[in-house]
Parts: C-alpha cells; structure tokens; sequence
C-alpha cells in the first residue's frame, strides 16, 4: 500500500497486471521484483498458508495460476502467521501477487529512503490536520496536543497526543534539527522534500497550513518525489478515496506503535550488548577504487611500448549510523543508514567473527551455561540458517532497530518450465526448510534480509534477472486439448403434402393412446417432484436440527463431565463450522491482514447493532444473548491451532452460534435463505 500511494507506478501498472501470467515486472531500483507465485500442497499436513514472504494483501487469494479471485480464506493467526481450515487439505491450490526482495542494486536503499522521508512529513501533516476541528467562533474543539523537544543525534522529537472518547494515542516525528524552526508562534519544519508548517497557541495545535509537502527535486538521485498526498487529500480525492488513505494512514501509525513495543525485546545479554557496540563503532561503507598506472615496457622507449595497468581495490570507509534507529523521520539518512548497520551486523558475523554455515555444527565447544546464540557466536562459530538468523535479530534489536525473526521455506530448486515465457517451478520439501530476518522500515513494512553465507550472494550479489537465471516465477498450468464446440449443421424440414396429412383412424387412436400417456407421465413426474421436494426438505431440515442439538448438546449444564477427547474434539469443530459459515454468509468473515482482537472489535459492534425495521421479537433468550466474542476468538483459535478449547469456551461458541442463528431473517433476504436452506444445507 505504500508503493500505492507514494510510487504508483512500482505496483499498480495496468499493463503488467493484465499479463501477471506470463511477466514479472523488475523493480530492483527499489529492492523487489512483482511476480505472481502459485503454490499446489501436495503432502503438508498443517493448516498454515503458505505464502511468498512479502505479498501484496489488495488482491487476496486467487485460483492456481489465474488472476481469478478465490473462494478460499485465511486469517491473521498472529503479526504475519497466516492460517486457514481449508488449507488442511492436500491439494488446495492457489495464487498471490508477490514482492520478491533482491538487494542487488547499490541504491536501491537511497531511493526507498527518498520515499519514506516524505511520506512520514506528509503523514505527520494528514494527522495533525485530521485530529483537530475548529468552530465557526474560532475556538478549537480538540484533544491534540504537541511537545517539542530536541533529542540526541540532532534530531527533534514532535509529539503528538489525542484524546478521543477515552482513549489516548501518542504518535512521534522525528526531524533533523537543523530543519527546524520557531515562527510565529508556530513550528516549521523545512525538509528537502516539503515544508510542513504548524501554527501553534501555546502547547495546543490551533491551526497548520501545508505548503508545497513532497514536490521539491532530490538532487541526491535524480528522481522527484511527485507525489503530494496533502494536495491530493484536498483536491484531487473523492471522499471514499480521502476515506481510504486516513484509514490506511491510522492503522499505518498503529501498527508501527505495535511493532516498536514487541520487536525490541532484547536478550539481556552483556556479550551481546558490548558485541552490538562494537559493530556499531566499525560501521563502515565499501568502495571500489580503481587506479590506472602507466607501465612502461621498455624504459628506454616508454612512448612507443608501454601499457596501462588498471588496479581494482575494495576500500572501507568509516560510516555514520547513530540515526539507524530513529523511527518516523523526514530524514533519508534515517533509513540508508538503518539498512547499512543491518548489512554490517551481517558482515561482522560471518567475516569478523568467521562464524561459518553447517548442517552439522561441532558441539564439542558448547558451554551449557550459555544460550544457543551466545555459543555460536562464542565458541561453536558453526552453524545453519536458525543460528545466524537469531544472532543478527538480537544484535540489531540490542542497536534499537526492530527485527523478526521468520521460518519458512526457500525454493532454490526450480527449474524453467516454459522455454518461450519467464516461468518456473519445482517442489519445495521439508529440508529446504530455512530461516531470516525482516527488519521494520517506517511506512515500507517489513523487509527481508538473508543472513546465511550459503544464500547471501544470491541477495546482494550482481543483478542476474537480465541473464533469466531467477527462478522466482509462477508456475502455469498445460495446455488444454480440448477440441472446440463444433455446432452440427442445420437442415430444412421437409414440407408435408395435403395427402401425407389426410387423417387415418389408426393414427387418431394412436394420438389418445400418447395423450393418455403423457398424463400419465406427468402425475409420475409431480409424484416424484413432489418425493424430491420431500428429500429436499427432510435432509434441509435434519442438517439444520444436527447442529442446534450439538449446540444444545455443548450447552447442557453436565457436559465435559462424561466426554471424551474425540467425541469434544469433534463437536468442537462442528461448532466452529458453524459459526464461520453463518459469519461468512452475513459478509462478517475476517477480512485479509485482520487481527483477531481487531477483528473481535468489530464484530462486537456489528452484531450489537440493532435494525430498527428488522425487530428481533422472534429470537429466543437464548438467540439474544450474544457472548464475549474476544474470548470466543481466542478459544476457536485454541481448537484450530493450540490444545483445544475449555468446556467454559465451548459453551461461549454454541453460544455464539445461537445468537447467529436467530439473525437468518435479518441479514438475509428471503431468495437467499432459501437457496441456502434447502439446497446448499447451510443455514
């Protein structure tokens, strides 16, 4: 969604989207590659989703090798652990729009950086103007306070605090302090890609007035910022697309809260402290120093034999990191310099402390008194992917920036599959298992980074996608062979003579013979239309009775006393079926990238809201009554993913369901209800 807004072109070409089938579009300039990735399970028996690392949530899910949205769903079991009932099942197959990451252009950081910078300024100016309101009398009806405060680095930290309804959300901006200034009363912040300007009335925000945000020219790379989503906001949006951009500005601000309070936990370590310390003191930037010397062959005659001899010489350069961890800054060199410290810890650990990649790591060294990264930085100095990919996160998260660590698979054993098209495939299995780092850049999200020697040049190492040789491609499908529909051909009918129609007594006893038996056949066809009718019903009718008595069943005031673990286990799941199923129908199903407690909240107001024309008289006590839904999230997720549920959770569930169940002639119209009735047996 950052690319959406600030760099449109990276990830909304028209013209790309149309042939994701049989192109992939480089956007190594930037660190990625957009690429559509089709995955078949063919023995994996889990219910996570497996997805390339990095994907693009707007197009969801679609069907193998197709563009064409899939039915399936998943949910966010936690930050970036996806998961879903379905996808259980060998078989299930499926395509998404991903991002590969390839770090082999030197600038690719520079240029990212340009974009963050000026995003994060026009962020902080959108916020700033959507948290206050101002009456017609003048006076400020708002909760939005400011404290401005110079930090260490030389930067100045704006702090913005709102209150509404309660709840207090704080949100900083950091900005070099050379770029700021008081004026009138006020604060302006002068950046090289806009100038947000804040009128102030003591230490509350009155008024701001933003000029010129994101359009000045970066001499830097060449490339301008073009986009103003301040100016956009007010005249270039329709009130949906204003709509859409705050909310996705607001949940941007949350999320990056949540991910500076969760991936900064560090390992409480004095070695690993003084290590991240001594790193960050080394910080240095490679060059490449080419000098040419004229070597004469002949001293006598160096005119006429002589050669130039060219010497190529990699030269390290002291380099400045102390901003590498300064979070939401209109400051480029906020981001170049984070993504130089990761590279560095990279480096450190595999040429400075020769730690070196093994599946079959000597433990002779290990000291049981230490941790498992402590030894392998200490002693072992052997290791495989899980090992340098811990020891980076902790290093980095002792240096303030966030990291996760994250497991997955890599497919390094793909072979090219279409000669004509860029198109790939293989199988991954369980020993290409493998671990890295995401490190969090304000805005972008998160980014990939390998730590294991055996894969590092293929990350950061000369650009090969020129060369056709990067098999991250989608796999499609063979050729259908099917013949095409050929239409018989039509033929005139023949014109009866008056002498063929002269009616015969045999005919006309034969015509009450066929009318006869077309009675009959038709009070045979409504006698088994009416069976049909019959089935229909009865089995519409017990599917339904099947899952009001498990939930009356859960609900019996001795169950889980004489239960046993499979009989639990499966009414469970059939209480859980039931509930996703009615929530789906409603249009209440988890939408992509939704939290579980967010996705808590918002069913708690959905199902608490009352339509005043659809009265809810006929629901029973027990159709009223709806529970605790964070506690019914929590204890699905136990029975889908964990140890199971608690009887007390159960209850909550076939509670749930109940509740839901009374809400069939609310939500859904009549036609509706019955189709789903009587002929899919859902409801």
């Amino acid at each position: 969604v950052f690319y959406h807004y600030m760099k449109p072109e990276l990830v909304d070409d028209p013209e790309y989207t149309e042939n994701l089938l049989t192109k992939y579009q480089s956007n190594a300039d930037y660190g990625f590659v957009n690429l559509l990735v089709s995955l078949r399970r063919v023995n994996s028996p889990d219910s996570l989703t497996y997805f390339p690392a990095t994907f693009d949530g707007r197009y969801g899910l679609m069907r193998y090798a197709s563009t064409e949205e899939h039915d399936l769903t998943f949910v966010n079991y936690y930050d970036g652990l996806y998961t879903g009932r379905k996808f259980h099942e060998n078989g299930v197959d499926y395509s998404t729009f991903a991002y590969v990451g390839t770090m082999k252009d030197p600038n690719w950081a520079v240029r990212q950086a340009a974009l963050q910078a000026a995003y994060n300024l026009q962020k902080e100016a959108l916020l700033a103007r959507a948290c206050y309101t101002v009456a017609e009398d003048g006076s400020v009806n708002s909760n939005l306070t400011l404290l401005v405060e110079p930090t260490r680095g030389g930067t100045t930290m704006f702090m913005y605090t709102y209150k509404r309804g309660g709840t207090e959300r704080i949100w900083r901006f950091y900005h070099d302090t050379a770029e700021v200034s008081k004026q009138n009363g006020g604060y302006v912040v002068k950046t090289a890609y806009g100038t947000l300007t804040l009128s102030m009335n003591g230490a509350r925000v009155v008024g701001s007035n933003v000029t010129d945000v994101g359009s000045a020219y970066l001499d830097s790379i060449g490339t301008p910022v073009d986009v103003n989503l301040v100016d956009e906001y007010d005249r270039g949006m329709t009130d949906e697309e204003r709509a859409q951009l705050m909310a996705y500005i607001n949940s941007d601000r949350d999320y990056n809260q949540f991910v500076y309070d969760t991936y900064l936990d560090t390992a409480d370590s004095e070695f690993i402290r003084e290590l991240a310390t001594t790193i960050r003191a080394q910080a240095h930037t490679e060059y490449l120093q080419i000098t040419e010397e004229l070597i004469p062959d002949d001293p006598e005659t160096p005119e006429d034999d002589s050669y130039v001899d060219i010497h190529r010489e990699t030269v390290n350069l002291p380099a400045d990191v102390s901003l590498a961890a300064v979070r939401n800054s209109s400051d480029a060199d906020v981001y170049v310099q984070r993504d130089l410290l990761v590279r560095n810890v990279i480096d450190y650990i595999i040429d400075e402390m020769g730690c070196a990649y093994t599946i079959t790591p000597d433990l002779s060294t290990v000291d049981p008194d230490l941790d498992g990264v402590e030894n392998f930085l200490r002693n072992t100095k052997e290791g495989y992917c899980v090992q340098f990919a811990s020891a980076a996160a902790l290093i980095l998260r002792e240096m303030g920036i966030p990291v996760r660590y994250a497991e997955g698979y890599i497919g390094n054993e793909l072979t090219r599959i279409d000669r004509n098209d860029f198109v790939y495939g293989g199988y991954v299995r369980d020993y290409q298992a493998h671990a890295w780092i995401e490190v969090w850049f304000d805005g972008v999200g998160w980014i990939q980074y390998e730590t294991t020697p055996q894969y590092y040049v293929g990350m950061y190492g000369a650009d090969n996608l020129a060369g056709g040789t990067d098999p991250s491609t989608p796999i499609l499908p063979d050729e259908e062979t099917d013949k095409p529909y050929e239409p018989e051909t039509e033929t005139e009918p023949e014109t009866e003579t008056e002498e063929e129609t002269t009616e015969d007594p045999d005919v006309a006893t034969a015509e009450v013979l066929r009318t006869s038996l077309t009675v009959l056949v038709v009070l045979v066809a409504l006698g088994a239309l009416a069976a049909v009718i019959g089935i229909v019903v009865s089995r519409a009718r017990a599917a339904e009775d099947h899952r009001q008595s498990v939930a009356a069943q859960i609900l019996e005031s001795g169950f889980g006393t004489n239960t046993n673990e499979k009989d639990r286990r499966e009414l469970a799941l059939e209480t859980v079926d039931a509930v996703m199923n009615l929530l789906t129908l409603y249009g209440l199903a988890p939408k992509t990238g939704e939290f579980r407690e967010e996705y808590a909240d918002r069913l708690t107001v959905e199902l608490s809201t009352v339509d005043p024309k659809k009265p809810d008289g006929d629901k029973s006590a027990e159709e009223r009554a709806l529970p605790d839904l964070h506690a019914v999230l929590d204890g699905m997720a136990a029975e889908e993913f964990g140890n199971g549920m608690t009887v007390a959770e159960m209850k909550a569930v076939a509670t749930l369901y109940l509740f839901l169940h009374g809400e069939v002639r609310r939500r859904l119209a009549w036609p509706e209800r019955f189709k789903l009735r009587y002929f899919k047996r859902k409801i």
